[in-house]
């Protein structure tokens, strides 16, 4: 299978870039055409950024693209912090195992860098590429290779059902809103200023009863078994999809995917701290694990 991730195809580089993706791409049978033919299977556009998706039309106008996975997201300003961090440390992990890196980001299982900050400054970024850098080698010691086969998908639907009480708000809003008034630090104002943001999109939904639909889309590529989520899972519950899946095959999960925003979902015990992701979640307890519980109980039965 033939993934591309993201293109920005110039007038400078273009000829480089067709010159490598040719000496990449196998030569296969393509039973659209039905003929013998260099074709990539799957576009990945992390985000809609010109730098991202430029000179698309030139690459498919040599080497057919199949699919395109898009995850929904809109574009963010390349000179953003994010950003630059983003291209700073996927350069670092490159020169450290001397190999193409891609990253997944989120907090759902996979790796991630937010235990590792110390700070919001650039000098941190050294810090944080070789903390994950050690992450690697400690968690794969021994790189093997796998079989990738012929694409097949599942789309998943849950049906989360609550009663909601919009009044319970009230307090936690006036509460946040008083501490605000004398807190200094940054990232503590973040939390504050996020929560009480959260608090008030729950309350303008109203008391009642909700029904909202959770999806998922299940890939699988022979031994790499792809769970996609819109929204972000809390460690501990994307820990438990890649234990209940991963014991025979490779799980990877990638959130924030497709335009159906879940947004946070956190484990039951993490709802007795006060921290940004409970206070903007707009899951009640034990919706996520009722969630994932149905995603794991569909791959059981899809995959081969």
């Amino acid at each position: 299978t033939v993934m591309l991730f993201d293109c920005n195809v110039t007038n400078e580089n273009e000829d480089a870039i067709i010159s490598f993706l040719d000496r990449h791409i196998p030569v296969k049978y393509d039973k659209d055409s039905k003929k013998e033919e260099k074709f990539i299977d799957i576009f990945v556009n992390s985000h809609r950024d010109e730098d991202h998706y430029r000179g698309l039309k030139k690459i498919n106008e040599k080497f057919r693209i199949k699919s395109i996975w898009d995850s929904g997201q809109s574009g963010a300003s390349t000179n953003s912090a994010d950003y630059n961090y983003y291209m700073y440390l996927r350069r670092e992990l490159k020169k450290k195992f001397n190999c193409e890196v891609c990253i997944t980001q989120g907090n759902a299982g996979d790796m991630g860098n937010r235990q590792y900050r110390t700070g919001q400054q650039f000098s941190d970024l050294q810090l944080a590429a070789n903390h994950l850098a050690n992450q690697i080698y400690r968690k794969h010691s021994d790189f093997v290779p796998i079989e990738l086969g012929e694409i097949r998908h599942k789309h998943i639907e849950y049906t989360a059902k609550f009663t909601l009480d919009a009044s319970i708000y009230d307090e936690k809003i006036n509460r946040y809103e008083k501490m605000l008034e004398t807190e200094t630090d940054l990232t503590n104002r973040k939390v504050l200023l996020s929560g009480i943001f959260g608090f008030k999109r729950k309350q303008a939904l109203g008391s009642g009863y909700r029904e909202f639909i959770m999806s998922s889309e299940l890939y699988q590529m022979g031994d790499l078994v792809i769970v996609t989520v819109p929204g972000e899972l809390g460690s501990i519950l994307g820990l438990e999809i890649k234990k209940q899946l991963g014991k025979n095959k490779v799980c990877i999960l990638w959130g924030y995917t497709n335009d159906n925003d879940l947004g946070y979902m956190v484990d039951r015990e993490a709802y007795q701290l006060e921290c940004q992701e409970t206070n903007v979640t707009k899951w009640p307890i034990g919706i996520p694990e009722e969630y994932i519980g149905c995603i794991i109980e569909n791959a059981r039965e899809f995959i081969k």
